[in-house]
């Protein structure tokens, strides 16, 4: 398990490389996290570079969060933001597992960014193939739990900059019983964007994503608001 967090600042130009293979992780009722995970505050004037690889982790939690992929959230919630900032990640998760009963699981790739604002530009390159991730007990449509065995890209907003996503989803299986997004594909949702560039190329093949109370998605899905 490695956890990077840089939630004080962070260095520029630095090239931050992540390794997680053959791991396991188990939490009765926490988090469970057997891949890579980079929490962040802010960022203002950094250029931020990062290679990270999952490969054939497992993520188990009773009733918590359970992660085996590469994730990556700007944890400062509404106040978080990136600005003047240049991020270029590589994110390759193969073959891992993650499970739950009630809550989010992710043995794929997910990002969650919250402002990118001011002429930043944000370049992402995921791949996801042979991953499961499960959310096995039952719940309603009003729960936000996410089972991600593919590539799940989420952006509050985007401002005056540049966000580019290339995605890769093969032979990933979702499954979830909970009544949030079951993402084998490609999933990528921006809140809103104004005077900025965005692009996507998906790929998606081979994936099967089931959810009992909620959105499936097995090939690729853009929504930008």
């Amino acid at each position: 398990f490695q956890l990077l967090c840089a939630l004080v600042c962070l260095c520029s130009g630095t090239v931050y490389q992540q390794n997680a293979s053959n791991l396991y992780a188990y939490s009765q009722s926490g988090e469970a996290n057997a891949g890579n995970f980079i929490g962040i505050q802010s960022a203002v004037g950094i250029d931020f570079d990062a290679n990270r690889e999952s490969t054939n982790n497992v993520g188990v939690s009773d009733t918590g969060i359970a992660r085996s992929g590469n994730s990556l959230f700007f944890a400062g919630g509404n106040s978080g933001f990136l600005r003047q900032s240049n991020f270029t990640i590589q994110n390759t998760a193969d073959q891992n597992e993650a499970t739950s009963t009630s809550n989010t699981t992710t043995s794929g790739n997910q990002n969650v960014f919250n402002k990118v604002q001011k002429y930043s530009d944000v370049d992402l390159k995921n791949y996801a193939s042979n991953n499961e991730a499960t959310i096995s007990g039952t719940g309603s449509g009003q729960n936000d739990f996410d089972s991600i065995a593919g590539n799940q890209n989420q952006v509050q907003k985007v401002v005056k900059s540049e966000f580019s996503s290339i995605n890769s989803a093969e032979d990933n299986v979702a499954e979830n019983n909970y009544g949030g997004v079951s993402v084998a594909g490609n999933s990528n949702n921006i809140n809103k964007a104004k005077n900025s560039q965005i692009f996507f190329n998906n790929t998606a093949s081979g994936n099967k994503a089931t959810n009992d109370d909620g959105k499936a998605i097995a090939g690729s899905e853009n929504n930008i608001k």
